[in-house]
């Protein structure tokens, strides 16, 4: 079984033999990739599961590939469409117990100081508006960011169902390493029905999609603070996008999702 498969990340996927090949983009992408095959094959969790890795290698020309087993199944995004909400509210339960853990394990908290050189970082080439920088800056310094184990980039699209079981794929070296990161990515599908952008979507799932939410804000019970730290990183995910945004009016809208966050703390 050999073929090309769809990835979100940027690099290759090949299945080759029944396994799944992962290729960096270029060279300078090697260590990255690198440290996300580092934290896929760390992962351990009773709730939730990760295709196992089998190989690490370097191809001739020199870019870092990793092979691991093929996953056949759904992507949540897919699940949620395809089946009855019910069955979403199981996959989303084991997500939350996932989460839930993480934050009781969380002991330490992130240095604030990678909140705002990022943003800094971004607003040299994208002009961010002012009440933007006002609103992180301001609140920043008063938060504390549970530093801890994160995927990276928990969107929809990275969470496979096989038999009822759940699977993450396509981890992240995140810039933070904080589970109210992977919160934070969940919301972005939320906000924005980020993993259905390239799918055609109706008002049924616009409508399970929001019973979902209404779950998981019921479900994990965040404190202010951790409710607060979770919208500036959505934020911070919005802004992280626009630099490769080309059309206009997905960076319309991430601007206008990022100014209804600000408006729901004044």
């Amino acid at each position: 079984m050999e073929g090309e498969l769809i990835g979100h990340s940027g690099c290759e996927l090949k299945l080759v033999g029944g396994m799944v090949v992962k290729v960096s983009s270029n060279l300078d992408y090697n260590d990255r990739l690198s440290l996300q095959c580092e934290k896929q094959k760390n992962f351990k969790s009773k709730y939730l599961f990760t295709p196992k890795i089998v190989d690490l290698n370097y191809s001739n020309n020199g870019l870092f590939n990793f092979s691991m087993e093929y996953v056949r199944g759904y992507s949540f995004c897919d699940y949620i469409i395809n089946k009855p909400l019910i069955e979403s509210f199981k996959i989303l339960d084991q997500i939350l117990e996932y989460l839930k853990l993480n934050l009781i394990k969380s002991k330490s908290f992130v240095s604030n100081e990678i909140i705002r050189s990022k943003l800094f970082a971004i607003n040299k080439t994208e002009n961010i508006d002012s009440q933007i920088i006002n609103f992180i800056t301001k609140n920043i310094d008063h938060l504390n960011i549970k530093k801890g184990y994160c995927h990276g980039d928990l969107t929809f699209e990275n969470i496979m169902i096989s038999k009822k079981s759940v699977y993450l794929i396509d981890f992240l070296d995140s810039y933070i390493n904080s589970p109210l990161q992977d919160i934070s990515k969940l919301y972005q599908d939320f906000n924005m029905l980020w993993s259905f952008r390239n799918k055609n979507s109706s008002a049924i799932v616009d409508i399970r999609v929001k019973e979902l939410e209404k779950y998981l804000d019921k479900t994990l019970g965040l404190s202010e603070n951790d409710r607060l730290v979770v919208d500036i990183l959505l934020i911070m995910n919005f802004l992280r996008i626009l630099p490769y945004s080309k059309d206009i009016n997905l960076k319309n809208n991430l601007i206008r999702n990022i100014l209804k966050i600000i408006k729901k703390w004044k």
